[in-house]
């Protein structure tokens, strides 16, 4: 009687063993009781089949996970390959946008002789200069981009005057070479909501580097038409944002297109070579999302694109605050003030003491920090321009020098180093203000007056 009621025990608990196997539990195991019989044997019998298929199941796990992996190789080598792709396409791209602004530089440089007719140098000279500018901003798209990339692109943030903005980018476009050449793209002034002025706490600078883009970014790809922009005031989920937008009547953009575009060295024509670096939407994608926005199309083919960003304007914003008046330096004289350069490249030493020359400046020059600092000893200027990347003694070692001597006149740093937290480096070296190379004729003496100006207070 006992066996049997023990018997039906050890069934059941082989039932149950069963049971969990065929849920997939593979690491149940029935106890032996170690009298040899029958169902004894039929445990150990059990035990070796679950060990069996407990193995048969890892390998299948296992074989899955392999094949997983493999799927997710395969995506990866396929992005790496499309990467790879874009790429190639980018350096090409880029090596034709760097080279067409050169050709035009060095070409019509070539030209230029005593012998042009007036107009002719005029016009050789405007190109030379426009073709300047296209290759700077081919280099501080790459700088913007890789800063980006590594999340090290600072913010500086003011309370800015959007209505302003607007107009200053509306301005700037309106004497963009495509416009002035065209006849059949009309670029209509900004569209705002109200008419008293707004102000919103964001990097202007910023703001105003993301609206050209996009405003580019239409001219580029509308052969007729209109490019229009503006703003509102929208609620959103988080409180009340400033949407602007950038419309055209482009080639449009297809749905599947939409999102890639945003990505880094993607055109709408990747491999048209169309003017352009592929990289001003992702440069806007990353700047709108670090001034805490968002970016996106509205397009059809061949009907033009609109393009969208938010930013935040709720617990920032405010509507009619007084703007400060800009003292307007254009007109003080700089005749007879005096200016000591330090700078070790012959060519920018040239340029920079002609510029002053025409001024009426008196100027004195050192092609080292060491030797201004010995000029330092026999005069003293109103202002110094002073090289940061110089032999003997640096920039930083020189303004280093003339604080610790005790001179406190105003000393303006220029450097090609266009990173922002240089100027911030400078700054807490001593220096009064910088400005980066390449030096502009009217932002150097505008910079000039103004520093000056401040001193004398």
């Amino acid at each position: 009687m006992m066996k049997k009621k023990r018997d039906k025990i050890r069934i059941e608990e082989m039932i149950e063993v069963i049971m969990k196997v065929g849920q997939g539990d593979f690491s149940v195991q029935l106890e032996l009781s170690e009298k040899d019989d029958l169902l004894d044997s039929l445990a150990m019998g059990l035990n070796m089949m679950i060990d069996d298929l407990g193995s048969t199941h890892a390998v299948e796990v296992q074989n899955e996970k392999f094949k997983q992996i493999n799927i997710e190789l395969e995506k990866a080598i396929d992005r790496a390959q499309e990467s790879e792709r874009l790429k190639t396409a980018f350096l090409a791209n880029m090596s034709h946008e760097i080279r067409t602004p050169l050709n035009s530089i060095l070409g019509f440089s070539e030209l230029l002789s005593p012998d042009l007719e007036e107009g002719q140098f005029e016009d050789y000279s405007e190109i030379i200069r426009n073709s300047g500018i296209q290759l700077l901003q081919i280099i501080d798209d790459i700088l913007d981009f890789s800063k980006l990339e590594s999340n090290q692109l600072p913010l500086f943030f003011s309370l800015s005057n959007v209505n302003k903005i607007m107009q200053e980018v509306y301005i700037t476009q309106k004497q963009s070479k495509k416009l002035r050449q065209s006849n059949t793209i009309q670029l209509k002034e900004p569209q705002i909501e109200l008419s008293n002025d707004i102000y919103l706490k964001t990097d202007p600078v910023r703001l105003k580097q993301i609206l050209n883009n996009l405003i580019n970014n239409a001219m580029k790809f509308t052969k007729e038409g209109f490019v229009e922009f503006g703003y509102s005031i929208k609620a959103g989920a988080g409180g009340e944002m400033i949407e602007f937008y950038v419309k055209d009547t482009g080639i449009g953009i297809s749905d599947t297109k939409q999102k890639a575009i945003f990505e880094r060295f993607i055109q709408v024509e990747s491999f048209s070579m169309k003017e352009g670096n592929g990289l001003g939407l992702s440069i806007c994608k990353g700047l709108v999302e670090l001034l805490g926005g968002s970016i996106w199309v509205e397009s059809n083919v061949d009907e033009g694109s609109c393009f969208y960003f938010t930013l935040p304007f709720s617990d920032q914003g405010e509507m009619g605050v007084p703007e400060q008046v800009e003292q307007d330096n254009g007109k003080w004289s700089l005749s007879g003030s005096k200016v000591f350069i330090a700078e070790d490249n012959l060519n920018s030493l040239i340029y920079l003491e002609e510029v002053l020359l025409t001024e009426g400046v008196v100027v004195k020059t050192a092609l080292d920090g060491q030797s201004l600092l010995e000029l330092l000893k026999k005069d003293t200027p109103d202002l110094i321009l002073l090289d940061i990347n110089m032999p003997v003694k640096n920039g930083y070692e020189t303004i280093a020098e003339i604080r610790k001597s005790g001179l406190t006149m105003p000393v303006i740093a220029q450097t090609a180093y266009a990173m922002p937290e240089e100027r911030s480096m400078i700054l807490a070296a001593g220096c009064t203000d910088y400005i980066s190379k390449p030096i502009q004729r009217k932002k150097l003496l505008s910079l000039i007056r103004e520093v000056l100006g401040k001193n004398s207070k």
